[in-house]
Protein backbone atom coordinates (compact mmCIF):
# COMPACT_ATOMS: atom_id res chain seq x y z
CA UNK A 1 0.00 0.00 0.00
CA UNK A 2 1.53 3.33 -1.43
CA UNK A 3 1.77 5.57 1.72
CA UNK A 4 -0.30 8.89 1.40
CA UNK A 5 3.44 10.93 1.95
CA UNK A 6 4.70 8.95 -0.89
CA UNK A 7 1.48 9.81 -3.28
CA UNK A 8 1.49 13.49 -2.09
CA UNK A 9 4.95 14.12 -3.19
CA UNK A 10 4.70 12.36 -6.43
CA UNK A 11 1.79 14.23 -7.20
CA UNK A 12 3.38 17.56 -6.24
CA UNK A 13 6.65 16.47 -8.35
CA UNK A 14 4.53 15.70 -11.27
CA UNK A 15 2.66 19.32 -11.04
CA UNK A 16 5.99 21.08 -10.94
CA UNK A 17 6.69 18.89 -14.29
CA UNK A 18 4.00 19.31 -15.79
CA UNK A 19 3.91 22.80 -15.41
CA UNK A 20 7.72 23.45 -16.83
CA UNK A 21 6.78 21.58 -19.91
CA UNK A 22 3.54 23.53 -20.57
CA UNK A 23 5.54 27.22 -20.03
CA UNK A 24 6.92 29.08 -23.07
CA UNK A 25 10.46 28.65 -23.92
CA UNK A 26 11.20 31.57 -22.75
CA UNK A 27 9.73 31.49 -19.51
CA UNK A 28 12.41 28.88 -18.49
CA UNK A 29 16.10 29.94 -19.21
CA UNK A 30 18.55 28.87 -16.81
CA UNK A 31 21.77 31.09 -16.60
CA UNK A 32 24.12 29.57 -14.06
CA UNK A 33 27.53 30.14 -16.44
CA UNK A 34 29.76 29.15 -16.68
CA UNK A 35 28.12 25.34 -15.24
CA UNK A 36 24.79 25.59 -17.85
CA UNK A 37 23.08 28.41 -19.61
CA UNK A 38 20.09 28.38 -22.28
CA UNK A 39 19.58 31.21 -24.60
CA UNK A 40 16.58 31.82 -26.94
CA UNK A 41 16.93 33.26 -30.27
CA UNK A 42 14.58 33.08 -33.64
CA UNK A 43 17.08 30.57 -34.78
CA UNK A 44 15.85 28.35 -31.54
CA UNK A 45 17.03 27.34 -28.29
CA UNK A 46 20.78 27.08 -27.54
CA UNK A 47 22.38 25.19 -24.50
CA UNK A 48 26.04 25.58 -23.01
CA UNK A 49 27.23 23.56 -20.38
CA UNK A 50 30.97 23.22 -18.53
CA UNK A 51 31.65 26.53 -19.95
CA UNK A 52 32.62 25.98 -24.00
CA UNK A 53 33.00 22.36 -23.84
CA UNK A 54 29.07 21.39 -24.29
CA UNK A 55 26.83 23.16 -26.86
CA UNK A 56 23.64 22.27 -28.10
CA UNK A 57 21.23 24.10 -30.46
CA UNK A 58 19.70 23.32 -34.00
CA UNK A 59 22.87 25.00 -36.00
CA UNK A 60 25.48 22.68 -34.11
CA UNK A 61 26.31 20.26 -31.59
CA UNK A 62 29.69 20.01 -29.57
CA UNK A 63 31.17 18.14 -27.16
CA UNK A 64 34.65 20.13 -27.61
CA UNK A 65 37.69 19.05 -28.24
CA UNK A 66 36.23 15.74 -29.30
CA UNK A 67 33.45 16.30 -31.79
CA UNK A 68 31.65 19.74 -33.08
CA UNK A 69 29.71 19.91 -36.00
CA UNK A 70 27.59 22.68 -37.65
CA UNK A 71 26.00 22.83 -41.07
CA UNK A 72 28.69 22.85 -42.95
CA UNK A 73 31.94 21.46 -40.93
CA UNK A 74 32.62 18.75 -38.78
CA UNK A 75 35.84 18.28 -36.33
CA UNK A 76 36.62 15.37 -34.81
CA UNK A 77 39.39 15.32 -32.12
CA UNK A 78 40.54 18.85 -33.27
CA UNK A 79 42.58 20.18 -35.07
CA UNK A 80 43.22 16.57 -36.11
CA UNK A 81 40.18 15.80 -37.91
CA UNK A 82 38.17 18.52 -40.28
CA UNK A 83 35.12 16.90 -42.63
CA UNK A 84 33.51 19.05 -45.28
CA UNK A 85 31.55 18.44 -48.78
CA UNK A 86 34.84 19.13 -50.58
CA UNK A 87 37.25 18.71 -48.52
CA UNK A 88 38.13 16.35 -45.58
CA UNK A 89 41.19 14.98 -43.48
CA UNK A 90 41.92 13.08 -40.27
CA UNK A 91 45.35 14.07 -39.96
CA UNK A 92 47.96 11.55 -40.54
CA UNK A 93 46.06 9.00 -41.92
CA UNK A 94 43.28 9.86 -44.17
CA UNK A 95 42.44 12.60 -46.95
CA UNK A 96 39.87 13.63 -49.50
CA UNK A 97 39.75 16.19 -51.87
CA UNK A 98 36.81 16.64 -54.20
CA UNK A 99 36.51 19.25 -57.37
CA UNK A 100 35.05 19.90 -60.53
CA UNK A 101 37.72 17.85 -62.45
CA UNK A 102 37.61 14.66 -60.45
CA UNK A 103 38.61 13.68 -56.66
CA UNK A 104 41.65 12.33 -54.48
CA UNK A 105 41.26 9.61 -51.66
CA UNK A 106 44.01 8.64 -49.36
CA UNK A 107 44.23 5.75 -46.76
CA UNK A 108 47.68 5.94 -46.13
CA UNK A 109 50.15 4.60 -47.62
CA UNK A 110 47.05 3.96 -49.96
CA UNK A 111 45.84 6.83 -52.42
CA UNK A 112 43.49 6.69 -55.69
CA UNK A 113 41.82 9.11 -57.67
CA UNK A 114 40.39 10.25 -60.76
CA UNK A 115 41.22 13.83 -62.70
CA UNK A 116 39.63 14.68 -66.01
CA UNK A 117 38.93 11.39 -66.65
CA UNK A 118 41.89 9.75 -65.83
CA UNK A 119 42.01 7.61 -63.42
CA UNK A 120 45.17 6.46 -60.69
CA UNK A 121 46.50 5.38 -57.82
CA UNK A 122 48.99 3.91 -55.86
CA UNK A 123 51.00 2.48 -53.00
CA UNK A 124 53.92 4.63 -51.43
CA UNK A 125 56.97 3.99 -51.19
CA UNK A 126 55.93 0.99 -53.45
CA UNK A 127 54.72 2.62 -56.61
CA UNK A 128 52.09 5.07 -57.79
CA UNK A 129 50.80 7.82 -60.20
CA UNK A 130 49.18 10.88 -59.79
CA UNK A 131 47.94 13.83 -62.01
CA UNK A 132 47.40 17.90 -60.93
CA UNK A 133 48.75 17.27 -57.99
CA UNK A 134 51.24 18.86 -55.20
CA UNK A 135 51.93 21.10 -58.61
CA UNK A 136 52.85 19.10 -61.08
CA UNK A 137 50.90 18.13 -64.10
CA UNK A 138 51.96 14.64 -63.56
CA UNK A 139 54.10 12.57 -61.00
CA UNK A 140 54.82 9.17 -61.07
CA UNK A 141 57.23 6.92 -58.46
CA UNK A 142 58.85 3.55 -58.42
CA UNK A 143 60.48 2.57 -54.95
CA UNK A 144 60.57 6.07 -53.56
CA UNK A 145 63.08 7.73 -53.09
CA UNK A 146 64.81 5.69 -55.95
CA UNK A 147 62.63 6.47 -58.83
CA UNK A 148 60.20 9.20 -59.66
CA UNK A 149 59.44 11.32 -62.73
CA UNK A 150 57.58 14.78 -62.74
CA UNK A 151 56.06 16.61 -65.61
CA UNK A 152 54.76 20.53 -65.10
CA UNK A 153 54.07 22.15 -68.70
CA UNK A 154 55.40 19.56 -70.83
CA UNK A 155 58.69 19.48 -69.06
CA UNK A 156 59.62 16.44 -67.80
CA UNK A 157 62.22 16.16 -64.71
CA UNK A 158 63.55 12.27 -63.83
CA UNK A 159 65.10 11.71 -60.28
CA UNK A 160 67.27 8.97 -59.05
CA UNK A 161 68.09 8.57 -55.29
CA UNK A 162 66.42 11.69 -54.29
CA UNK A 163 68.02 14.51 -53.86
CA UNK A 164 70.93 13.29 -55.37
CA UNK A 165 70.55 12.84 -59.24
CA UNK A 166 68.41 14.35 -61.02
CA UNK A 167 67.75 15.14 -64.99
CA UNK A 168 65.48 17.29 -67.29
CA UNK A 169 66.28 17.30 -71.23
CA UNK A 170 68.10 19.91 -72.31
CA UNK A 171 67.73 21.56 -68.79
CA UNK A 172 68.97 20.18 -65.95
CA UNK A 173 71.80 17.50 -64.69
CA UNK A 174 72.23 17.26 -61.08
CA UNK A 175 74.70 14.85 -58.86
CA UNK A 176 74.74 16.71 -55.62
CA UNK A 177 76.95 17.53 -54.23
CA UNK A 178 79.84 17.29 -57.17
CA UNK A 179 77.82 18.80 -59.90
CA UNK A 180 74.75 20.56 -60.76
CA UNK A 181 73.55 22.28 -63.96
CA UNK A 182 70.03 23.52 -64.45
CA UNK A 183 68.85 26.25 -67.04
CA UNK A 184 65.22 28.16 -67.07
CA UNK A 185 63.35 30.58 -69.39
CA UNK A 186 65.71 33.29 -67.31
CA UNK A 187 69.15 32.33 -66.60
CA UNK A 188 71.12 29.18 -66.47
CA UNK A 189 72.99 28.01 -62.70
CA UNK A 190 76.12 25.72 -62.52
CA UNK A 191 77.81 24.45 -59.08
CA UNK A 192 80.62 22.19 -58.44
CA UNK A 193 81.23 20.88 -55.20
CA UNK A 194 78.36 22.63 -53.52
CA UNK A 195 78.44 24.94 -51.87
CA UNK A 196 81.34 26.20 -52.76
CA UNK A 197 81.64 26.52 -56.63
CA UNK A 198 79.17 28.73 -58.81
CA UNK A 199 78.39 30.36 -61.74
CA UNK A 200 75.65 32.04 -62.55
CA UNK A 201 74.49 33.52 -66.37
CA UNK A 202 71.29 35.78 -66.42
CA UNK A 203 69.92 37.04 -69.41
CA UNK A 204 71.45 34.50 -71.90
CA UNK A 205 67.41 33.30 -72.77
CA UNK A 206 66.14 36.66 -72.71
CA UNK A 207 65.09 38.78 -75.30
CA UNK A 208 67.14 41.69 -76.26
CA UNK A 209 65.46 44.22 -74.37
CA UNK A 210 65.18 42.03 -71.36
CA UNK A 211 68.82 42.01 -70.32
CA UNK A 212 71.65 44.18 -68.66
CA UNK A 213 72.80 47.44 -69.91
CA UNK A 214 74.09 47.14 -73.00
CA UNK A 215 71.62 44.43 -73.17
CA UNK A 216 74.55 41.88 -72.85
CA UNK A 217 73.83 38.75 -70.36
CA UNK A 218 75.02 39.55 -66.69
CA UNK A 219 77.55 36.62 -65.47
CA UNK A 220 77.76 35.57 -61.57
CA UNK A 221 80.54 33.20 -60.26
CA UNK A 222 80.64 32.83 -56.18
CA UNK A 223 83.73 30.92 -54.83
CA UNK A 224 83.42 29.76 -51.33
CA UNK A 225 79.87 31.53 -50.71
CA UNK A 226 80.01 33.99 -49.51
CA UNK A 227 83.52 34.83 -49.29
CA UNK A 228 83.81 35.49 -52.87
CA UNK A 229 81.55 36.77 -55.99
CA UNK A 230 81.93 38.49 -58.94
CA UNK A 231 79.48 40.05 -61.59
CA UNK A 232 80.19 41.23 -64.86
CA UNK A 233 78.09 41.83 -68.06
CA UNK A 234 79.56 39.63 -70.85
CA UNK A 235 82.39 41.56 -72.39
CA UNK A 236 82.77 44.16 -69.50
CA UNK A 237 85.32 44.22 -66.63
CA UNK A 238 83.86 43.36 -62.80
CA UNK A 239 82.10 45.71 -61.27
CA UNK A 240 83.41 46.31 -57.90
Amino acid sequence: MVKPERGLGALIAGAVLLCLVALPVQAFEPNLAPLLASDTSEEGRRLDALGPILSFSPAEFAIRPLFYRDAIDTYVLYPLGHFTEERSYFFPLYARTCTRSGEHTTLFPFFRGRDEGQTYAGLFPVAGRVYHRFGWDEASFLLWPLYSRTERDSVSRYRLLWPIIAYSPQREIQVFPLYGYRQTATDTHQYALWPLIHHRLQGECLDQHQRGAGGRPIRAAELAVPLIEVTLAEGRSPEQ
